[in-house]
């Protein structure tokens, strides 16, 4: 049956997924890097445009330069840089049926796991090649292990398998770890911790800590998280640079991405529409089931209590974008399911809408987003810059103005479809050419420059169209 949930999973997030070109600079990041660890053979530092990328650990990019490599024959592609994010949603999909299965029932499983993966947050990022799902993945994967280990104790099952989860646990909490820094070890001990807290409310023994096992678990932890960050973070740049984008968001001194304190609440209905509609049957059910804490219901007020968690803490980090919240929508799809079950009217109309739901999905990733990619994407214009640039493409420049970190502004997805063998010439916004002399002089030899109008000058910011110059030889 896990199997099962999981195909079906992945065919969900899979299909149609290589026919959308990358819009975004984030997916253009993750395509570009891996494209360049295949092409240098250098896996250890993540390079975009030849600058080191040191803002985000390598996991993701590791994953799409595999991906590429074993089925794309080395060369990325929309396809290939898209399967990490498929595999990691059908794995997480997998998780949140097992655990809503231990917790409430098969079919409050198969039901918690049909609404996690037609919510829309979950399909959009599932889809698309960014190293959000595979974050989200890793943190539902460690948590879930957790919680199964714990109550394989209490089932009395074999030793070796109660090991097996518990030694999975800290593996993937070192690959969280590994995809966006340390939050993720935070989210999990939000999680593992509500879990041990209700355990202990409901009058059941918090599974052990002290012991050998969990040493063993912990050097898993160590032999997968450490070996990165101790020899690429020992230089002072990348130190520097990883810190600030891992920490610096927390207050307001670096922050690009703010929003007022209800801002996660709209992000909550983006995310788990069409689910949203169930909020008040959830809030109804938690607290009928308050003060009576069966089984049940003590899981269930462990979901709520996570979710409150992670909400809580994002809403006071003074950086906030929707896909924070990715993480806490397993937590999210458990508690529908639980709030559904028992009423046949709330589980049929349940039903009805995941299969609605799907639908507009698979809709949306065969027809809408293929439709809008002569809007959205770069691919035409690079193919037209090629061409231009006939056989030199070293005559070709990709121009552009960054504030503090070249890749945090590189336009990646140009890139990306421009090719590596281009000039990539790159300007600080307080030394960005102000004058046409300045401008021609930073651009040296080069006979066609790719440029986008909000990087011609700091002051132009809210433009986004694209230009291919061109100047004749002196």
């Amino acid at each position: 049956m896990a199997l099962l949930i999981g195909l079906l999973a992945f065919a969900m997030l899979y299909a149609f997924a290589g026919w959308k070109d990358f819009w975004k600079h984030s997916e253009g990041r993750v395509a570009t890097a891996a494209r360049e660890m295949i092409q240098s053979g250098d896996y250890l530092v993540p390079r975009l445009g030849g600058f080191p990328r040191f803002e985000k650990p390598p996991l993701m990019y590791w994953a799409v330069a595999e991906s590429s490599r074993l089925f794309g024959g080395g060369r990325v592609t929309e396809w290939t840089a898209t399967l990490p994010s498929a595999l990691a949603g059908a794995l997480a999909a997998m998780m949140v049926a097992a655990v809503a299965t231990r917790f409430f029932g098969r079919a409050t499983g198969l039901t918690a796991t049909a609404v996690l993966v037609t919510s829309y947050g979950f399909y959009w990022w599932g889809h698309i090649t960014e190293m959000e799902m595979l974050f989200a993945a890793m943190i539902t994967l460690a948590v879930g292990s957790f919680i199964l280990w714990a109550e394989e104790q209490d089932s009395f099952s074999p030793r070796p398998r109660r090991l097996w989860w518990l030694c999975a646990s800290y593996a993937f909490t070192a690959a969280a770890g590994l995809t966006k820094g340390p939050v993720g070890l935070l989210i999990i001990a939000m999680g593992c911790t509500s879990y041990a807290v209700v355990r202990r409310l409901t009058g059941r023994p918090i599974p052990h800590l002290a012991t050998r096992w969990h040493a063993l678990g912990f050097a898993i932890f160590l032999a997968i998280a450490l070996p990165w960050p101790a020899k690429v973070l020992a230089q002072p740049e990348a130190k520097e640079v990883f810190l600030r984008e891992a920490f610096g968001r927390l207050g307001s001194s670096w922050a690009r991405h703010t929003g007022g304190p209800f801002y996660y609440f709209n992000s909550l209905v983006r995310l788990t529409g069409p689910w949203f509609i169930a909020v008040p049957l959830v809030l109804w059910r938690l607290y009928k089931c308050w003060g009576t804490l069966r089984r049940q219901q003590a899981a269930a007020l462990f979901l709520a209590v996570w979710f409150i968690a992670v909400f809580g803490f994002f809403t006071a980090v003074h950086t906030k974008q929707d896909h924070y919240l990715l993480p806490i929508l397993p937590a999210c799809a458990m508690l529908t399911a639980w709030a559904a079950s028992g009423w046949r009217w709330a589980e049929l109309t349940t039903r009805v809408v995941a299969a609605l739901a799907a639908i507009v999905w698979l809709f949306n990733s065969g027809v809408i987003e293929p439709n809008a990619n002569a809007e959205r994407s770069s691919r035409a214009f690079a193919t037209e810059a090629r061409q231009r640039a006939g056989d030199s493409p070293t005559t070709l420049a990709l121009y552009f103005i960054y504030d503090q970190s070249p890749t945090a502004d590189l336009p990646a997805e140009l890139l990306f479809y421009l090719g590596s063998d281009i000039r990539i010439i790159g300007a600080a916004a307080t030394k960005a050419p102000a004058t046409p002399a300045e401008f021609l002089e930073l651009l040296g030899d080069a006979r066609l420059v790719v440029v986008a109008e909000k990087h011609l000058h700091p002051s132009k910011i809210d433009k986004k169209k694209l230009y291919l110059l061109g100047r004749s030889a002196p």
